[in-house]
């Protein structure tokens, strides 16, 4: 297992960051392999030598990303001549190993693959962490020349940007995923919703709509909402006024609310709860209107009943009040003569009975004819 020597906590925590930096580009090591072979098999023909490796160097590890001339896929990290490699930005160039007071007793000199001569130039990442190096290897002493040296380093550069590259490209992709998610989430939220729902843009065209919005408008107008039409070629002519009017009032950063009595089937009023609100994008700029319809009208219905029944109630206390109460109060009283009068009924007092029966006879039957009015309401 490779440790770096404690004391040094700068260099530690430096250690921590490029072990993060390499996690995140082991992740796609196998999607490399194509495009980083022609480097390493062209880093082999320039410098002249059979074996060629590009590799990153991990907490134990130096793992060999690809490779030309050599079986191996990687080695311990602590005797792996690239993680010196990577302790510096130039490079590192060990003509004779066996002749190396550093290198010489290293197993990869002593054993397979025989090491004699090895140059290597860092991978340097664009945070300025060195996470691996391309490197050239011979069983042979050699020497390298400035212009191998110079491609050398140009093809480590060209490496680790096609790795950058497709490390982006995972980030980009991951980001358009994450979008494609939230959308399908917030289409999913907003279609189960039972209100009308539209985005509006600033010159009043349509940007979205959900379910409910649509389907209501196919069987309202016989033809759904098309993304970029104007709102107004949806709206009813004598609501045009005030939708534009809200929309505006919205549009400049007011919330609006109201219930408006609209008429989209001929003959039949419907109601309805709307609002208008600004749409704002991620900057918390106005880049619209947000507008939310729920359908009312039974509720409304409902209101107009309680009103009416409310009247009739009122109608039916007073009759109770003035109109029952009289000839209860007379039928009372004549009863009251009669028992004085030892219950003996003049004809007098009969008919003022009958008066006051009929007139109270009369009363309850408005009273039931109201109740059945308020019920048929």
């Amino acid at each position: 297992m490779y440790n770096l020597q404690s004391g040094d906590e700068d260099k530690q925590a430096k250690e921590l960051y490029r072990l993060d930096v390499v996690k995140r580009y082991r992740e796609l090591e196998n999607t490399w392999q194509s495009e980083l072979q022609e480097i390493v098999l062209l880093a082999s023909e320039i410098c002249d030598v059979p074996i060629a490796l590009l590799s990153i160097v991990d907490k134990d590890q130096q793992v060999f990303i690809t490779k030309h001339g050599t079986d191996l896929t990687g080695t311990e990290r602590e005797i792996a001549f690239c993680n010196q490699t990577i302790l510096q930005n130039d490079i590192l160039v060990v003509p004779d190993a066996e002749k190396d007071a550093f290198f010489s007793s290293n197993p990869l000199v002593k054993g397979e693959p025989h090491i004699r001569f090895y140059a290597g130039a860092s991978l340097t990442t664009n945070e300025g962490f060195n996470i691996g190096s391309l490197c050239v290897i011979d069983s042979k002493p050699k020497e390298l020349s400035e212009r191998q040296a110079r491609c050398l380093q140009a093809l480590s550069k060209q490496a680790i940007h096609l790795m950058d590259l497709s490390l982006s490209l995972k980030v980009a992709n991951q980001c358009m995923l994450d979008m494609e998610q939230s959308e399908l989430k917030m289409r999913a939220i907003l279609d189960s919703s039972e209100s009308y729902q539209i985005l509006v843009g600033k010159q009043m065209e349509i940007l979205a709509f959900n379910k409910a919005a649509d389907e209501f408008i196919k069987f309202a107008l016989g033809r759904g909402y098309e993304l970029g039409d104007s709102v107004l070629n949806y709206t009813t002519p004598t609501s045009i006024s005030s939708v534009i009017a809200a929309y505006n009032r919205a549009l400049a950063g007011e919330r609006v609310y109201g219930e408006r009595n609209l008429n989209y089937y001929p003959g039949i009023d419907t109601w309805w709860d709307v609002s208008y609100s600004p749409a704002r994008n991620s900057n918390g700029e106005i880049m619209g209107v947000s507008f939310y319809a729920t359908d009312i009208t039974n509720r409304k219905r409902n209101e107009q009943k309680l009103l009416v029944q409310n009247d009739k109630l009122r109608e039916i206390s007073q009759i109770q009040s003035h109109q029952v109460r009289g000839p209860l109060t007379s039928i009372l009283g004549i009863l009251n003569l009669i028992k004085e009068d030892n219950y003996q009924a003049s004809k007098e007092y009969l008919l003022l009975l009958e008066k006051a029966a009929m007139q109270m006879d009369e009363n309850i039957r408005r009273i039931v004819g109201i109740n059945r009015q308020a019920g048929n309401q």
